[in-house]
């Protein structure tokens, strides 16, 4: 994943958060190549999506997540993305609730049935306009 988000493309980047020399959290932040969940995009802006953030149990509200947010943010402002969207599932309600508390907004949810044919679950997606942040 590494090599993949850091190869000097446009718009890609992997985060990780270190401790000690290991590390506790990571994220990829990537350019979205479709409209979100398969509707048209609303006018013409460029989008940046955060994918696979993920911290330690051990190191959760610790302000991890937060530092690797704000990089991650600061890092799409910088490459002159507009929006920054993330796509989760409902067992991630405490992610969902970090996430809103740091103003994304939800855009919509999404049935996934299709993906796991014994498993059914909803994909929320949610949203940050990067021009409203100072």
């Amino acid at each position: 994943m590494y090599a993949y988000y850091n190869s000097g493309q446009r718009g890609l980047r992997f985060l990780v958060a270190e401790h000690d020399g290991v590390i506790i959290g990571a994220t990829g932040i990537q350019e979205q190549q479709k409209a979100p969940m398969g509707k048209p995009r609303e006018g013409r802006y460029t989008v940046a999506v955060l994918k696979r953030m993920a911290v330690e149990p051990v190191y959760r509200r610790k302000v991890v997540a937060k530092a690797l947010l704000d990089t991650a943010i600061e890092f799409a402002k910088e490459q002159g993305y507009d929006v920054m969207v993330l796509y989760t599932i409902e067992i991630q309600f405490e992610a969902m609730c970090f996430y809103l508390k740091h103003g994304f907004e939800k855009k919509g949810v999404a049935p996934c049935d299709t993906v796991f044919p014994l498993l059914s679950f909803d994909l929320h997606s949610l949203r940050l306009d990067l021009n409203k942040i100072a």
